[in-house]
């Protein structure tokens, strides 16, 4: 029976070791295993659960940061019933191509700090149209609003459940009350 480890990846708690399968590709776990791998070979139904909780805690965590940095219409979509290579998309907008790289640079770094680097990527070099960042269990996908409505991946995976988020308001700025005693400062000269 295999044991339970640390490590968000094969040899891990959510994915035990397996003789001949840890040398395929760094990180441990072939991507053509996936979903199946977990399902089929978790150390128990307790480790299945926290295996997708992480996954949707992930999908959460890199939209809010994309929410952050003004991302637009921001979906997450669980393709983990007939998806193996992924447990959830994040597809997001951006205005115009320095926007999208920017989003990515961001959700990137991010991950970078907590400790999960992104297995792929493309796009990035380019016009920023599609930028797609493979973090394993969550795939990002950024596009400019012309690409997103031609490649339409919600009316594709249009089957697929949806994960309510739900972006959290930001803080307006605050008014400055004229009738509060508030005067204006005048400029150098002295004047208003």
């Amino acid at each position: 029976m295999p044991t339970r480890l640390q490590s968000p990846r094969a040899g891990s708690r959510c994915f035990p070791a397996v003789p001949g399968i840890a040398a395929t590709r760094p990180g441990g776990l072939p991507r053509a295993l996936g979903s199946w791998y977990r399902d089929h070979y978790c150390v128990s139904e307790i480790a299945q659960e926290n295996c997708a909780i992480e996954a949707k805690q992930l999908a959460l965590t890199i939209a809010r940061i994309i929410h952050e940095k003004h991302g637009e219409d921001i979906r997450i979509l669980d393709v983990s019933g007939p998806l193996v290579i992924a447990d959830y998309f994040v597809i997001a907008s951006a205005r115009n191509a320095r926007h999208a790289r920017a989003l990515a640079g961001a959700v990137d770094s991010a991950m970078k700090q907590s400790g999960r680097l992104r297995r792929n990527s493309a796009g990035l070099e380019g016009e920023g149209n599609w930028i797609l960042l493979d973090f394993d269990d969550v795939v990002v996908h950024v596009f400019q609003s012309e690409s997103r409505a031609f490649y339409d991946l919600e009316s594709l995976w249009g089957d697929v459940p949806t994960v309510e988020f739900e972006p959290e308001p930001t803080p307006a700025e605050p008014t400055r009350d004229v009738s509060a005693g508030w005067e204006p400062f005048p400029d150098s000269t002295g004047t208003l």
